[in-house]
């Protein structure tokens, strides 16, 4: 895990992801979820952002469905995932059995050395400072977003089933 000391200047949660250059495609789901005045406003709020390399690992059907615009309201419920009250740094979070989201979603909270993960997804980037709370890059989306992953996986599943069970005609 890379730790990160605050940009320069009175940067806020935004201005910080933007400055790491690592959060551009969680930041394109913040703008068009709607949620940018959220992030700016004074908080304090612990971003855990989802890295470039956590979108990348969605499926393209996946990705497009996450960023469709007449499923904002599911995308803000997502982002939303990735936020909890207050400024919270990484050392603290270790030390939480879970973390509970501003959308009241519960995530666990584990820690194998100096490993660190919420709901499977590891800390990757630590302890970025901003004026308006502290931001954590991790490596995977919360809150099991895509279902394109899920149709090629029950489309597989479908496959194998018929395979196996099928009655020869004769």
């Amino acid at each position: 895990m890379n730790r990160q000391v605050q940009p320069n200047g009175p940067m806020n949660l935004l201005d910080s992801a933007s400055a790491v250059g690592s959060f551009e495609a969680f930041l394109d789901a913040i703008r068009a979820a709607g949620l940018e005045a959220l992030l700016q406003q004074n908080g304090p709020f612990t971003l855990l952002a989802p890295t470039n390399s956590a979108f990348e690992k969605l499926t393209n059907a996946g990705r497009a469905d996450l960023l469709a615009s007449n499923r904002r309201a599911r995308l803000a419920d997502t982002v939303s995932n990735h936020i909890i009250q207050g400024r919270h740094g990484v050392d603290e979070i270790g030390q939480w059995r879970n973390a509970r989201s501003v959308n009241g979603r519960r995530a666990a909270i584990t820690r194998d050395g100096a490993r660190l993960s919420v709901d499977g997804a590891r800390f990757t980037i630590a302890d970025v400072g901003s004026s308006n709370g502290v931001l954590h890059g991790i490596d995977t989306i919360l809150g099991g977003v895509d279902p394109g992953a899920d149709e090629a996986r029950q489309r597989a599943s479908a496959a194998a089933a018929k395979r196996n069970w099928s009655v020869p005609t004769p």
